[in-house]
């Protein structure tokens, strides 16, 4: 299997383990906000999809257990998976809610790249990754199966995980992890 990190992506070699102090955190924060569930996990999307979920080209093939069902597809960045969110509520007529949406979310996306910005300026934790962002995704629930363009999944709800898709298209020819 081949892998292409995302040119957006930060060099993992330059990863730290920043500070939090929970008592005088000047957002808030929480633990439950800037620790991770599962690190080494974090580490591997943020290599494809970057640490802010920004990446544009990136993407790795991944099959999750989620409360006792099991979703298989590839990992896209937020920043991707609202585009393509937005593209197809367009193409199934709803141009004005497609627009609406896209542009909220990607409004969203900017305030939250920024804040991680002036919190790693300010050597301060940056809020832990929440939710994972597929396309191209068969979710398989007992003996049944679906096929789904696009997939969003809170993070807290993934038991386990595995490199690797069970729904890859065909046609793909990019260079990255499926």
């Amino acid at each position: 299997m081949m892998g292409s990190m995302s040119d957006d992506t930060n060099d993992l070699d330059d990863v730290q383990v920043k500070r939090f102090d929970r008592d005088n955190d000047p957002d808030g924060y929480t633990d439950d906000d800037v620790i991770s569930k599962d690190l080494l996990f974090d580490l591997v999307l943020s290599s494809f999809v970057g640490f802010k979920d920004e990446a544009l080209e990136g993407k790795i093939g991944v099959t999750l257990q989620c409360g006792g069902v099991t979703v298989s597809g590839l990992v896209i960045s937020a920043t991707v998976w609202v585009s393509a969110m937005a593209e197809q509520l367009r193409e199934g007529g709803a141009t004005e809610l497609g627009d609406s949406v896209e542009k909220a979310f990607l409004a969203l996306l900017e305030d939250q790249a920024e804040v991680w910005d002036r919190r790693d300026a300010a050597d301060l934790s940056g809020r832990a990754r929440r939710f994972i962002h597929m396309q191209d995704v068969k979710i398989f629930n007992g003996d049944r199966d679906v096929n789904v363009p696009l997939w969003r999944g809170a993070l807290r709800d993934v038991s386990g995980w595995s490199l690797g898709s069970w729904n890859v298209k065909e046609e793909s020819t990019d260079n990255s992890l499926e």
